[in-house]
């Protein structure tokens, strides 16, 4: 069993990072070490946490991520490093900074290609004994178990769509710029079981409960759902979002396709003001999500239609918990091998959604 006895948040001074740093040393028992690369900004927030779980060891340490050797030093005491800060351009490098110090490694970064930049590291990890867990949280660490525990619903399951519907304001411009790049980024669906390129005029309707009700959602790149819906044997899989609201979902990502089809990734940057603004002023209250996997069989009887469903009224809470309950599993679990994993095609369902019921989410079937 891995001994996290030392864990490194970087991005510890955002709201989701103070989740995750309080929830690690509440529920692990490990000293927590607030990261970041302003000194007053991480030693306020460890000094808030101290006050706040005073049973509980925190500190503070300047950190210039982006300096390899500076990062590979920062962590030399350190067991596992969690990356809660929108850095995925430079994941490659942290990955190979903490197998060098000898430190294991997760993050909750949203674009998939923060996991083809850490595909090269991963015979390394098995050398030398460490695991790397990317994108955990909710999104997109919880799609690929709720496709799992949906096919199990209906008799010879043979397709199963995820979809999200949420209500959060961003807390700040660097997260929206990388929800931007995952919404630019091509999309992709597994139909009749080959993964093929959906469009944004693929929306697939879904029947959310209250305050969000029947919603039309837009595909996201998702590769888990390839990975899972492969492995379980079916032939049509997919996770959709909802968007954030109307404004958003109306203006802004059609905005966003255009830009990525005439300017590539430059363009649709571009956009990301205009996003981040959007999502502060129009989005409704109170915050809250809803996801739900929809799996369609045929059993004795005819056609079967069941879905697992999954509630929460605190997105970026439901985001920490996800990393705490795979922290577990990389302890005593699928993800407690050495090498790379992704947590949504790799970790355990049932212990999971037990994790996050006990945290506080609710779970249901209909």
């Amino acid at each position: 069993m891995a001994d996290y006895s030392r864990i490194m948040v970087f991005g510890g001074t955002g709201v989701t990072g103070g989740l995750i740093a309080e929830l690690l040393a509440e529920h692990v028992g490990a000293a927590v070490v607030i990261a970041g690369r302003n000194g007053a900004a991480v030693q306020e927030k460890a000094d808030a946490l101290a006050g706040k779980l005073p049973q509980r060891q925190f500190s503070a340490r300047v950190v210039d991520i982006y300096d390899r050797q500076a990062l590979v030093a920062a962590l030399a005491d350190v067991d596992l490093l969690v990356i809660a800060a929108p850095v995925a351009a430079h994941m490659a490098a942290i990955g190979a900074a903490a197998l060098e110090s000898g430190t294991d490694l997760i993050d909750i970064l949203v674009v998939s290609e923060v996991a083809r930049a850490l595909e090269p590291l991963a015979d390394t990890a098995r050398e030398k004994g460490r695991i790397i867990v990317t994108q955990a949280g909710f999104h997109p660490g919880v799609p690929g178990p709720m496709i799992r525990k949906a096919a199990k619903l209906v008799a010879n399951a043979h397709s199963v769509h995820v979809g999200m519907a949420m209500r959060a304001q961003l807390r700040d411009a660097r997260s929206a710029s990388e929800i931007t790049e995952s919404v630019a980024a091509p999309t992709y669906l597994l139909r009749d079981g080959v993964w093929t390129e959906a469009s944004y005029t693929d929306l697939r309707p879904f029947g959310f409960g209250s305050p969000f009700g029947t919603k039309s959602c837009y595909p996201l790149d998702m590769p888990e759902a390839k990975t899972v819906g492969l492995e379980l044997g079916l032939a049509n899989a997919g996770v959709y979002a909802a968007g954030f609201n109307w404004f958003v979902d109306y203006l802004v990502f059609p905005l966003l396709t255009v830009a990525m089809k005439l300017g590539g990734l430059a363009w649709a940057r571009r956009v990301t003001p205009l996003f981040y603004w959007g999502n502060i002023w129009f989005s409704p209250k109170p915050s809250c999500i809803e996801m739900r996997a929809v799996a369609e069989g045929s059993g004795a009887n005819g056609p079967e239609t069941k879905s697992f469903c999954l509630y929460s009224d605190d997105p970026y809470g439901l985001t920490a918990h996800c990393v705490l309950a795979a922290v577990r599993q990389m302890r005593d679990g699928p993800l407690a091998a050495p090498g790379l994993h992704s947590m949504g095609a790799e970790i355990e369902p049932e212990r999971l959604f037990a994790d996050l019921e006990a945290l506080g989410a609710r779970t249901w079937t209909e």
